[in-house]
C-alpha cells in the first residue's frame, strides 16, 4: 500500500471516528473530510486498484480532461457520503484555502488531490447556494500564499476572485462539463493558470485575468457565447487563446491601442472550422470603452476594488447580451 506524507500540523484536535462531531467547527469538519479522502485514495485492496486511481490523477497527455473529470465524479461520490446532510458556507472555504495555503509540506501527488477537493468544495457550495437561490462569491486576497492545483476542475462556480496567491495550475479546468458566471485572477504567479477554463451553458460569462506572472497559461479556454475574456499586464512565455463562440476578447497591449485610437474595435477573427456557424456584433463604443478602462483600472487596484471592477464589467456585458 502506498503511504501518503500529509503535514497535518493544522489538523490538532481534529478527532479521527466520524466525521462530524457536535463540538468540530466547520473548518475542523472541511479539514478532516480531506484527511479521510486520502485514506479512500491510499486505502486500496490491490496494486491494480492504486494503480488505477493514480493514472487518473496524473496523466499528462491529450486525455488529461477525460480522467481528471472521472475521478472528479469519483471524488464528489466519496463527499457525498462523507458530507451528507453538513452544510458549509464562503467563509468556511476561504478559511480552509487559506490554512491549507500555508502548508508547503504537501508534495505532489497529494497537493494534486488536495486541489481536486478544493474544487469540489467550491463546486458544491455552488450548488448548495443554487437550491437557495443564493449568490455564491468567493473572494481570495493572498498576499504570495501558495495553493497548487487551486480549485481544479471546479465544475459548477459562481462568482471567484483570485488576488495575489501563486502556485501550479491555478484555477485550471474550471467549469468542465459545468458552468460559472465570473473569474477574476489577479497578480497571481506560476506556470499553466487558468488552463482550458470553460463552461458549457450559453450566457454572459467574464473571465479576468490581470497582472499574472507565469508561463503557458490561458490555453484552450473556451468561453460561450455572450461571453468575455479580459486581460492585462501579464508577463510569460504564453499566447492566450480564446474561445471562438466568446463576442469578445480585449487582451493585453490590445486595450492601449484602442483606448488611443491606434486600432478599430472589432471581434477576433473565428477559427476557420467555426467561422460559418458564429455571428459576431460589435459592442458600441461606449461599453467598449467602459469596459477597457475598467480592465486598466484592476491592474492598479485594491483586491477590494477588484472584485468592485469586475462584476462592474461583468454587468455591462450582460446588459449588452441581453440586449441583443
Amino acid at each position: 500500500m502506498i503511504q501518503t506524507n500529509l503535514a497535518l500540523k493544522k489538523l490538532n484536535g481534529i478527532k479521527p471516528k466520524g466525521v462530524k462531531l457536535r463540538d468540530d467547527t466547520n473548518l475542523e469538519v472541511l479539514l478532516s473530510v480531506e484527511q479521510k479522502v486520502f485514506e479512500r485514495f491510499y486505502a486500496c485492496d490491490t496494486e491494480s486498484e492504486q494503480k488505477f486511481y493514480l493514472d487518473l490523477i496524473q496523466r499528462s497527455d491529450d486525455r488529461r480532461k477525460f480522467y481528471g473529470r472521472s475521478f472528479r465524479e469519483i471524488l464528489s461520490g466519496w463527499l457525498d457520503d462523507l458530507f451528507r446532510d453538513f452544510c458549509f458556507s464562503e467563509q468556511d472555504l476561504t478559511d480552509y484555502i487559506f490554512t491549507r495555503s500555508g502548508d508547503d509540506d504537501l508534495k505532489f501527488p497529494d497537493s494534486l488531490i488536495t486541489g481536486f477537493y478544493s474544487g469540489c468544495l467550491l463546486s458544491r457550495l455552488t450548488d448548495q447556494n443554487q437550491q437557495q437561490n443564493k449568490q455564491t462569491e468567493i473572494v481570495l486576497s493572498g498576499v504570495n500564499n501558495s495553493f497548487n492545483y487551486l480549485f481544479y476542475f471546479a465544475k459548477n462556480l459562481d462568482r471567484l476572485f483570485v488576488d495575489g496567491f501563486r502556485g501550479y495550475r491555478l484555477c485550471s479546468h474550471l467549469g468542465d462539463f459545468g458552468t460559472f458566471n465570473v473569474c477574476s485572477i489577479t497578480n497571481c504567479k506560476g506556470d499553466y493558470v487558468a488552463d482550458q477554463v470553460k463552461s458549457d451553458q450559453e450566457n454572459p460569462r467574464l473571465f479576468v485575468l490581470v497582472n499574472h506572472k507565469g508561463n503557458d497559461g490561458v490555453r484552450n479556454q473556451c468561453i460561450p457565447k455572450g461571453g468575455l475574456f479580459v486581460s492585462y499586464g501579464c508577463e510569460g512565455s504564453w499566447a492566450p487563446y480564446y474561445s471562438d463562440a466568446a463576442d469578445y476578447a480585449f487582451i493585453g497591449e490590445r486595450i492601449n491601442e484602442i483606448i488611443s485610437g491606434e486600432s478599430v474595435v472589432r471581434p477576433h477573427q473565428p477559427h476557420f472550422r467555426s467561422r460559418q456557424k458564429i455571428t459576431k456584433k460589435l459592442f458600441n463604443n461606449n461599453e467598449s470603452f467602459r469596459i477597457l478602462n475598467l480592465t486598466k483600472e484592476i491592474s492598479k487596484s485594491s483586491p477590494e476594488e477588484i472584485v468592485k471592477l469586475a462584476n462592474e464589467i461583468y454587468n455591462i456585458n450582460k446588459q449588452r447580451y441581453e440586449r441583443e
